[in-house]
Order: structure tokens, then sequence, then C-alpha cells
């Protein structure tokens, strides 16, 4: 089975060192992510970001990107640096913590016919997101609970509905 080419897509206000964790999580990957974007909003820390990212250099392929505020305005500049370099996208906040094979274990389902792979966080206090049931039909109710940052996107379909729009919020 061919893994698939994920690209993670993380915007950030400037929590350099929860992003350092998550940076951390994603190095220590037993299938490392294709390429990784950074979106932030402040011109002003770059220097902090880019000693940041240098940090990782000899595991992760790392770029970055000022973009306007806002998270889906950071969302969609991050993922646009990542272009036709990955078939999948996940959009995790600069607060999230990955396990060490969350991207082989997600990447299992990650195939060409599907477009949207939800999943379930668990932090120390427990569930923080409730799925629907395998199968049920996605609803305006039920598609809270999978919505990001819990959610893996292909890329051409990402593309296809034109993005996050940042007229509804953040997601």
């Amino acid at each position: 089975m061919t893994h698939p080419r994920i690209g993670i897509a993380v915007t950030t206000v400037g929590r350099w060192n929860d992003l350092r964790e998550l940076l951390g999580d994603l190095a220590r990957q037993t299938r490392p992510p294709q390429a990784v974007a950074i979106a932030h909003h402040d011109p002003g820390a770059a220097d902090e970001l880019d000693a940041l990212v240098q940090s990782f250099a000899d595991t992760l392929a790392i770029s970055t990107v000022v973009s306007p505020r806002g998270i889906s305005n950071g969302r969609n500049a991050a993922a646009a640096l990542l272009g036709d370099d990955v078939d999948w996208l996940y959009f995790p906040n600069d607060t999230s913590r990955v396990d060490d094979d969350f991207l082989e274990r997600v990447g299992r389902h990650a195939t060409p016919e599907v477009t949207v792979c939800a999943m379930q966080l668990v932090d120390p206090e427990g569930t923080r997101n409730m799925l629907p049931a395998a199968g049920s039909p996605v609803t305006r109710r039920n598609v809270w609970g999978a919505i990001e940052p819990a959610t893996l996107f292909s890329r051409q379909a990402f593309e296809r509905v034109g993005r996050f729009n940042p007229a509804l919020g953040s997601g």
C-alpha cells in the first residue's frame, strides 16, 4: 500500500512553546509528513519563528508565511504553500499534540476514494469531540464533532470547495 503524501498546515498566534511540542511530535512520526507549512500573523515575530523552524531543519521540511489575522486565513495561506506536493491536508491547532504513529494510522484511511477522514481527539481528560456512528450521513448538526482540528482533507477536494471561508469562522 502506498502511503499518502500528507501535508501539515498550521496557523499560530505566537504560542512558540506549544508549536515546538507539535513540531516535535511531527518530527517523531513513524511516517513523517511530506511537508509542514506554518502561517503566522505577526511579521515582527519572524525571527522567533525562524529560530524555531531552524531547530527542526534536519527532520521536517517547513515553510512559513505571514497571513492576515483569522484562523481560516492562516489555514488557507499555509495550505497554499503545500500545493501539489501533498495529497492530503491536516490542520492541527498550534496547541495540538499527536502520537508518534498518528500519520501512519490515519494514512491507512486516506485513500483515493475518500475525501475526508474524521478523527476523534482524546486527551488526558477524555474524548474532546463526539463523532457520529460510522456510516452515518453528515448533517449540519453532527458535522461539528468532526470539524477541524480533527479532520484530514483530500487536497483536491479542499481546493474544489474553495478552501476555508473566513466569513464562516474557524472552519
